[in-house]
């Protein structure tokens, strides 16, 4: 889901929330993958653009694990990584993607 915008020093970065679920109880395994589209969703000859999905990531993936499967993603340069304990198994990371070039990204 959209995380927002942060500026720092004039420059503005783009922020994406990933956020675990379950219908009941708590999470005490498992993983999963986010697909990450390049459509910027402005550019009428990129609408579609390209998809990529990520390895799997662990339900309780660090902020630095959660950094470099995204990295390793070809369309991704650069990123930080925040990560909220929500408590009963449920995280929450703040993805702030900090290159340079503008772009909105759209993770699954």
């Amino acid at each position: 889901s959209d995380g927002g915008v942060a500026t720092y020093s004039g420059v503005e970065y783009e922020i994406q929330k990933i956020q675990t679920s379950v219908d009941s109880g708590s999470i005490t395994t498992g993983e999963f993958q986010l697909q990450f589209n390049t459509s910027d969703g402005v550019n009428p000859y990129d609408s579609q653009g390209v998809s990529y999905t990520t390895s799997t990531i662990s339900f309780d993936a660090s902020s630095k694990d959660m950094k470099d499967v995204l990295e390793d993603l070809p369309s991704i340069v650069s990123v930080d990584v925040t990560r909220n304990d929500l408590g009963s198994g449920l995280f929450e990371w703040l993805v702030t993607f900090t290159e340079n070039e503008p772009s909105i990204r759209k993770i699954k």
